[in-house]
């Protein structure tokens, strides 16, 4: 999809970056309703189990020790998520290694500018 969206030529409506991006929101937007109205909540309301599956999912939770979760807000497990240094790693893990496409997006036009690239032709013939 991508690469058609690529051969967008100069006179049309949309540049190809611009019809790819819409493209993939109208995905969204259409599939989102439908996937809200047909996807269960949880185990005890998921229509494609029988009840004994739905039984057998419980016990699988309970020997996972996983549990079925619940959708009450609880004071003590909101500090719990800022005492807890395992918190402070998922967040590292989540957050660093986006650092360096930051860096990238940021100041790479500034990088390719300084050895001599016109940015622009440069974003064309990856197009290509």
């Amino acid at each position: 999809m991508a690469y058609g969206f690529g051969q967008l030529g100069e006179n049309a409506l949309l540049r190809p970056w611009q019809a790819l991006y819409l493209c993939s929101g109208l995905i969204t937007v259409v599939s989102a309703p439908l996937v809200w109205m047909f996807l269960d909540n949880d185990i005890e309301s998921a229509r494609f189990l029988t009840p004994h599956e739905r039984l057998q999912a419980v016990e699988r939770l309970r020997a996972n020790q996983t549990g079925k979760g619940s959708s009450q807000w609880k004071w003590d497990q909101a500090i719990e998520v800022f005492i807890d240094p395992k918190s402070y790693v998922w967040i590292g893990i989540v957050m660093f290694p986006n650092l360096g496409a930051a860096v990238t997006n940021i100041f790479g036009p500034t990088l390719l500018r300084g050895f001599g690239y016109n940015v622009n032709e440069w974003a064309f013939s990856l197009l290509v």
